[in-house]
């Protein structure tokens, strides 16, 4: 985000928007699609989206241009709000609520792509998200999306197989909180992150 907006509800800096356009002018070129995604953790040089230094508003500014920028792409299957928030104190539904309204402000067309708080964790999702349901799309296209990874410490810091507990269907239960949420809710979902050990043999 400060990459691409130097200082909030700035206009987005050219150079950057025109890296953008390069690589999803190469996905198009191939028949690709792109998720552009928002790697921020819910914040803003470090302060969290709903604080004082960062208002919901500047969220949904910085949404509402992007997706203008970006909403004749054919490239683009979907806008990816904010990567993995976290200890949000529940301020995160409100936060995505505000960046929806900024995307569908200029883009009532692509798809968004929700992330849930506590790191997008699929297997704490329903305790984590309780709220996150409530967050509206006039254009009726949410997909959440969760992280899932092997390691018991639910990150990419990996021991080996035996260290971690494998048992075929690990991952299996690790998702399927997510998973049972998304029935519940007849909501749409991806896992986005996924990851296990690379180097057991």
């Amino acid at each position: 985000w400060e990459r691409v907006q130097h200082t909030l509800n700035a206009a987005l800096d050219t150079t950057e928007l025109s890296r953008l356009d390069s690589v999803i002018g190469y996905a198009a070129s191939r028949g690709m699609k792109v998720l552009l995604d928002m790697h921020n953790y819910d914040r803003y040089n470090g302060n969290l989206v709903g604080s004082t230094s960062v208002p919901y508003s500047a969220f949904t500014d910085v949404w509402q241009k992007l997706a203008d920028h970006f909403k004749t792409s054919t490239a683009i299957y979907a806008y990816g709000l904010m990567n993995e928030p976290h200890d949000t104190g529940g301020t995160w539904p409100t936060a995505a609520q505000a960046g929806v309204n900024g995307v569908r402000a200029s883009d009532t067309t692509h798809w968004i792509t929700l992330c849930g708080d506590s790191w997008a964790s699929a297997s704490s999702w329903p305790t984590s998200n309780p709220n996150l349901a409530s967050v509206t799309d006039s254009s009726g296209k949410i997909i959440y999306e969760a992280h899932c990874y092997f390691a018991n410490s639910n990150n990419d810091q990996y021991g080996t197989y035996d260290a971690e507990g494998a048992y075929p269907d690990k991952g299996i239960v690790k998702v399927s909180p997510f998973v049972y949420w998304l029935r519940q809710h007849n909501a749409r979902g991806l896992v986005g992150e996924y990851g296990v050990p690379g180097n057991d043999s």
